[in-house]
């Protein structure tokens, strides 16, 4: 069975937190989600789902959307419903801005980090890590929303520690994968909302919002980096500074120590269901 994982940004250093995060599911069930997550849409005469435009009532919702809560809530609860059919599992990890300015430039360019790539990496480890612990033997595709920064980083960072060429595409417009048929959009929507719904968390401290809590329903892991953890991986990376970087470690960034740690305050938990 040939299994493929979307992921999604959301926020910048410079606004204090980065976000991405994602789903894996099989080819078959993508699919199959791809078909109800389109027709669901077309009931509102929606092309696509942006969750940022959605909560703020901007682009296709900027007409008809604004104050009519029951409209809203239908077309979450039917999204999420069909997300929650089809999807195996969501990974998500955020970064603090000001934690990962404690790495020395040194450190970054050596081992191709910046927040976008940092982040990126450690979800494709949790990945790893699930297959690992279910026993799949197959080499998941990975699919990122194309255009932020540190895609370099990332894709060079994926292909150093033994992951497929990863694949980065736009969300809403598919014309620049016209020859790459297998690949959908709609995923990549919803790892959009799941990465939109985390940022907000972070940056509030708090998952009370309702589509934050269904996702964590749903079978996953996530965590974020604060200063003692990007300390720990630095340290750690630092210990091997005396081999070829091309014969590092592998699951360095899988290591159950560099799993990001929470504050009491903020609810934040490691889910295994």
């Amino acid at each position: 069975m040939s299994l493929t994982a979307y992921f999604d940004a959301s926020g910048k250093e410079d606004q204090g937190f980065l976000v991405v995060a994602g789903f894996i599911s099989s080819s078959t069930d993508w699919l199959a989600f791809d078909r109800f997550w389109k027709e669901r849409l077309a009931a509102d005469g929606l092309e696509y789902f942006r969750a940022s435009e959605f909560a703020h009532s901007k682009g296709q919702f900027s007409d008809g959307w604004e104050g009519e809560s029951e409209r809203r809530k239908a077309l979450s609860a039917d999204l999420m419903d069909i997300l929650k059919r089809h999807v195996y599992r969501r990974f998500s990890d955020v970064v603090i801005s000001e934690a990962l300015a404690g790495m020395s430039s040194a450190t970054k360019a050596e081992y191709l980090i910046n927040a976008y790539s940092l982040a990126g990496r450690t979800c494709a480890a949790r990945l790893r890590q699930w297959l690992q612990s279910e026993q799949w033997e197959t080499i998941p595709t990975l699919i990122f929303e194309d255009g932020d920064i540190g895609k370099g980083r990332l894709r060079d960072c994926l292909l150093r520690d033994g992951f497929s060429e990863p694949r980065f595409i736009t969300k809403v417009d598919r014309s620049n994968v016209s020859q790459l048929q297998e690949i959908l959009i709609t995923p990549l929507q919803a790892a959009d909302w799941l990465a939109y719904e985390t940022f907000l968390a972070s940056k509030r401290r708090e998952m009370q919002r309702w589509a934050m809590l269904e996702f964590e329903r749903i079978p996953g892991s996530g965590g974020i980096y604060l200063a003692d953890d990007v300390a720990r991986l630095e340290e750690r990376l630092n210990a091997q500074q005396m081999l070829d970087p091309r014969n590092l470690n592998r699951n360095y960034f899988d290591a159950a120590k560099l799993r990001a740690k929470r504050e009491p305050s903020n609810r934040w938990r490691e889910t295994n269901e």
